[in-house]
C-alpha cells in the first residue's frame, strides 16, 4: 500500500510540474494588448500598362487608378510606355514612376478636363517622377498635378503642359519639387498657404499668367530654377522669409516681383530681358524688409537695395542695374 501510494504521489508531482512547464511555455497576459502582432506585409511592386489585360493575382493593371487602387502603403507603381486618358486619385502613400524615366513616354490625359489630371489629397510620402500630365484647362480645379493637405511628396522629372495650372500646391509642406518642367499653362507653379517647401531646377516657361508663384506661403526655398517667357517670372504676394537664389528670370513681363512680403532672402539671382526686370511694392514699411545683395543683377548689373543708410554716395562707379532706397537719408 505505502509503495501504490508512494507511486501515486510521484505521478501526481511530475503532472503537475509538466502542467507548469506548459503554461509557462505560452507568453504572459499583458494589461490592454490584444491580439498577437503580425509582421507588416512586404511592400510590391504593381505594373500598369496601357496594353494589359487586367491580372489582378499578377498585380498588372491597364490604368493607372488601378494599379493605385491595388496598392498599399510603400508600395511602387511602374507605368510603361503608353497614354493614359483618366483623373488619377492618389490616397496612399506610394511611389508612381515611368519604367523608362522619360517623361514623354508616359502621358497622362485628364478625362474630366476640370478635375485635377493627378490628385494628391490629405496623404504623406507620395513620390511622382518621370511622366506628363495634361489637359486640365475646364472649370473646377483644372491642374496637372494637384497637392491638396499633402506633405512629404516627391515631385520630378514631371511634364505638366497645357493646363490650367501646371502644378498646384495647396497647404501642403516639406514638398520636393525637381527638375519639372511647366510651361503653356495658366499658371505655371502655384504655392498657396503651403510652407517649407523646396522648388529646386524647375523650369516655368510661356505660361500665360504666371511662372512661379508663391502666395500666403513661407519659409520655401527655391535654389536653381529658370522662368522665362511668362508675364510673372517668379512672383511672391504675402509670402515671408523665403530663400530665392541662383534662378532666373528672362524675357517675361515681370522677371521678379515681391508684393507685401517680408523677411526675404534673395541671392545671386539673375534677371534679364523683361519689360520690368525686378520689381517690389508693399502696404507697410516692413513689406520692404527683406535681404537683397548686390550678387542679383538685371541685365549683367547689380541691384542696389540699399536700406536705413545715411549721407552715403552712390554714383557710376557702381554700375548699378537699379536702385532701392528704403528708409535712407
Amino acid at each position: 500500500m505505502k509503495a501504490r501510494a508512494f507511486i501515486a504521489a510521484a505521478l501526481l508531482a511530475a503532472l503537475l510540474f509538466s502542467s507548469h512547464l506548459a503554461a509557462s511555455a505560452w507568453p504572459t497576459a499583458v494589461p490592454g494588448l490584444r491580439g498577437v502582432a503580425s509582421a507588416a506585409s512586404p511592400s510590391k511592386t504593381i505594373y500598369v500598362d496601357d496594353d494589359f489585360e487586367d491580372e489582378p493575382a499578377n498585380h498588372r493593371w491597364d490604368t493607372i487608378q488601378e494599379g493605385i487602387d491595388d496598392a498599399n502603403d510603400g508600395d511602387t507603381i511602374i507605368v510603361y510606355v503608353g497614354s493614359y486618358n483618366e483623373n488619377v486619385v492618389v490616397d496612399k502613400r506610394v511611389s508612381i514612376q515611368s519604367a523608362t524615366g522619360d517623361d514623354s513616354d508616359v502621358v497622362v490625359i485628364a478625362a474630366d478636363s476640370g478635375s485635377p489630371v493627378v490628385k494628391i489629397e490629405n496623404v504623406d510620402g507620395v513620390s511622382i517622377s518621370g511622366i506628363t500630365v495634361t489637359g486640365a484647362r475646364g472649370f473646377g480645379d483644372p491642374a496637372g498635378i494637384y497637392l491638396s493637405g499633402a506633405d512629404n511628396a516627391n515631385v520630378s522629372n514631371v511634364n505638366a503642359c497645357n493646363n490650367y495650372y501646371g502644378i498646384h500646391l495647396s497647404n501642403s509642406s516639406g514638398n520636393t519639387l525637381t527638375s519639372n518642367t511647366v510651361s503653356n499653362n495658366g499658371y505655371g507653379i502655384w504655392l498657396s498657404s503651403s510652407n517649407d517647401n523646396a522648388l529646386t531646377g524647375n523650369i516655368a516657361q510661356s505660361n500665360e499668367e504666371h511662372g512661379i508663384w508663391l502666395e500666403r506661403s513661407s519659409g520655401n526655398n527655391l535654389s536653381g530654377n529658370a522662368a522665362s517667357g511668362n508675364h510673372y517670372g517668379i512672383y511672391l504676394i504675402g509670402s515671408d522669409a523665403n530663400t530665392l537664389r541662383e534662378s532666373s528670370a528672362s524675357d517675361n513681363e515681370c522677371g521678379i516681383y515681391l508684393f507685401s512680403s517680408s523677411n526675404n532672402t534673395l541671392t545671386n539671382n539673375t534677371m534679364s530681358g523683361n519689360w520690368y526686370n525686378f520689381y517690389l511694392n508693399g502696404l507697410s514699411d516692413s513689406h520692404f524688409v527683406n535681404s537683397i545683395d548686390i550678387s542679383n543683377t538685371v541685365d549683367g548689373k547689380p541691384i542696389y537695395y540699399i536700406r536705413d543708410v545715411a549721407d552715403q554716395v552712390y554714383d557710376s562707379s557702381t554700375n548699378a542695374g537699379t536702385f532701392y532706397f528704403i528708409s535712407c537719408s
